[in-house]
Formats: structure tokens, C-alpha cells, sequence
């Protein structure tokens, strides 16, 4: 099943400000929910992989018992992240911090570098390794884990759908040149290691790239995804071109339960991070609620509104790693200690 949507921006708003408890405009910007590490410690985690690596991520639970689901978000790019970073996202970034204040569990992991190879399985194992130990947390709901990946994140959620039992996963403006094959260790590069601009010729010319071999190697990966999928893109990265006429078109030929969100003239990964053009991204974050309703057995529980701050939100300078890799320089919320 394959479904398109796009929403005016008046729409929109009118979503996100029904579907996020306490969320108003604030003058040219829109807010953010901060919840204090006292209330939700932001605690950093190692799992051991079966290849004997130590994945690291930050953890991160709403306050109160019962069951809860899980949101695991995957950053984009072919290189590992601080944990610094990790600790900063999951305080700070707008998404993430709605997830929580809406109930989620949220996990932000980094994993092992693909800029050697960027068909390397270190990284999914990683990935995997992490979904694993969301699903024994104790008071976490097994049935109801989430993957949330934007660019390279997205291309290893569709990768750990195809591996693991999950509740759904969002992929927003996912690298399918990397879930394809098609951007490899043969792929001529700039400098010593691969960065995503590589992937540059690809992402003009997909179907050129996209030979017999790999078609049979991505319909391989796409049968084994059991979960519902949304992708989340806009129109303003060439990687969108790899999406539309490559990935989804497989996804949609093999009956995968897909759907497609889009919203225009947006920067790259947006949504995922939510700090630029906030309200786009209050919205986005509105959309992924609502089509999770029906998927999860565990629904989210909002947080109590007296242990929520919210806090006013301007689009702030995004550092973009070239291609796929979008991660904000300066947080978009501050935090309250």
C-alpha cells in the first residue's frame, strides 16, 4: 500500500497546534517542551555488540510508571557522533524533546563509521544491538518500539526494519543510495574516505547506478521489512530524486505498508531535528503522532504539564555535514536545570 500526502502550511500548523499538548505560537516561532535531567536523567548507555564493539547512546525516560513506548532516533551521515552531542540532542533538539514530553522512551545512539565503506554492516549492527536492548528496558512495551531516522539514520532504520520486529519506523528523506548499494567502496571520492556529497552523480542519475545486480540486492533487503513505514521529505535534496524513483517504487512493487508525508521547500532533515523553521517541524512531529495511533499496542502518555517547560523557538544556523548529514549547530532549546 502506498500513500502520498502533502499539507498546505496553514494546514499544517492547525495539525501540530491540535495534535501537541501545550505547544503556541511564540511571536515568529513556535515552541519547544523542555524537561529538566533532574525530572528525566539523560543517562549514557553501552550495549555490546555480537561482534564484541561498544555501542554508546543516550537514554532518556518520561517520568512515572507503566509501560511505555520507545522512539529511537538515527542521525544522519556515514561518521559516528560525540556522545556529547548525543547528550545535547536528546536535552535539547526540538523532536526529541517533544517525543519525550509526549511519552516516549527516547534512545539517541551513534554506531561505527561507514566512510570506508559505506556498504559496511558495522553500523546496522550497531543499530540493531540497540533496538535489542530498548526492547528488554524494564517497563518498556516490546511491541511498541519506533524507529526514527532522517538521511543515513533513515537508511538504517529501513535496514533494522528488515532485521527486527518493530512498531513502525519514520524515514525522513532516508539515503536510499546506501540502502540500494548503489553509493559503495567503488564510488569515486574526493578525498581518503567517503563523504555523502560522493554520492553527488547518483543523485542525478539514479536509475544509470541502479544496475540488475543491486536490484536484486535491494529487493532482497525491502522483502524482509515487516513494519509499517513513513517517509517524511521535502523537495529541496537531490537524495529525494534516489527515493522517487528507485526505493519507493520497490517498496511500493513488494506491497510494503508505505506511506509518504511532504513538505515543501525544506532543508534537508528539518523534521528530525526541528530547530529550522520550527513550525514545519511542530507539524511534521503532529503527522508522525497521529500515524503512529493505530500502530503502537502501548500508547504514549504526555507528560504531566507542570514538570514541562515551554520554551519560545527561532530557526537557528544548521551545520550540514555535505549531502546527508544535517545536525544543528546551535541546540534550538535551551535546557532547564
Amino acid at each position: 500500500m502506498r500513500i502520498r500526502e502533502s499539507m498546505t502550511r496553514r494546514e499544517l500548523l492547525a495539525a501540530a497546534a491540535a495534535a501537541i499538548p501545550g505547544l503556541c505560537r511564540a511571536g515568529a516561532g513556535i515552541t519547544s517542551p523542555e524537561i529538566s535531567e533532574q525530572t528525566s536523567p539523560a543517562e549514557q548507555i553501552w550495549v555490546e555488540t555480537p561482534d564484541g564493539n561498544k555501542a554508546t547512546a543516550i537514554l532518556r525516560r518520561p517520568p512515572g510508571a507503566g509501560k511505555l513506548p520507545v522512539m529511537i532516533f538515527l542521525h544522519g551521515g556515514l561518521t559516528p557522533r560525540p556522545v556529547s552531542s548525543l547528550k545535547q540532542w536528546s536535552l535539547a533538539a526540538p523532536t526529541q524533546c517533544r517525543a519525550l514530553a509526549a511519552g516516549y522512551v527516547i534512545l539517541a545512539p551513534t554506531f561505527r563509521r561507514r566512510d570506508e565503506d559505506p556498504q559496511s554492516t558495522d553500523a546496522l549492527v550497531d543499530c540493531l544491538a540497540m533496538v535489542r536492548y530498548a526492547k528488554k528496558l524494564a517497563g518498556v512495551d516490546p511491541a511498541s518500539v519506533v524507529v526514527y531516522g532522517c538521511s543515513g539514520g533513515g537508511s538504517l532504520a529501513l535496514e533494522v526494519a528488515g532485521e527486527e520486529t518493530l512498531a513502525a519506523i519514520v524515514a525522513e528523506e532516508p539515503a536510499g543510495d546506501l540502502f540500494a548499494g548503489m553509493m559503495n567502496k567503488s564510488t569515486p571520492k574526493s578525498g581518503p574516505l567517503h563523504t555523502p556529497a560522493d554520492a553527488r552523480p547518483i543523485w542525478v542519475e539514479p536509475k544509470k547506478y541502479y544496475t540488475p545486480e543491486l536490484q536484486q540486492f535491494t529487493r532482497a533487503k525491502v522483502r524482509k521489512i515487516r513494519c509499517p513505514i513513513l517517509i517524511v521529505h521535502s523537495d529541496q535534496h537531490l537524495i529525494n530524486r534516489v527515493n522517487e524513483q528507485i526505493l519507493v517504487p520497490e517498496l511500493k512493487a513488494a506491497s510494503k505498508d508505505v506511506q509518504e508525508f511532504a513538505v515543501p521547500s525544506q532543508p534537508h532533515c528539518f523534521a528530525f531535528w526541528g530547530d529550522h523553521r520550527t513550525e514545519e517541524a511542530a507539524a511534521v512531529f503532529a503527522k508522525v503522532q497521529k500515524y503512529l495511533e493505530t500502530r503502537l499496542k502501548t500508547k504514549p502518555k504526555p507528560v504531566d504539564a507542570t514538570l514541562v517547560h515551554q520554551v519560545p523557538l527561532r530557526p537557528t544556523a544548521m551545520l550540514t555535514t555535505p549531502g546527508l548529514g544535517d545536525v544543528p549547530a546551535v541546540p534550538g532549546c535551551s535546557v532547564a536545570l
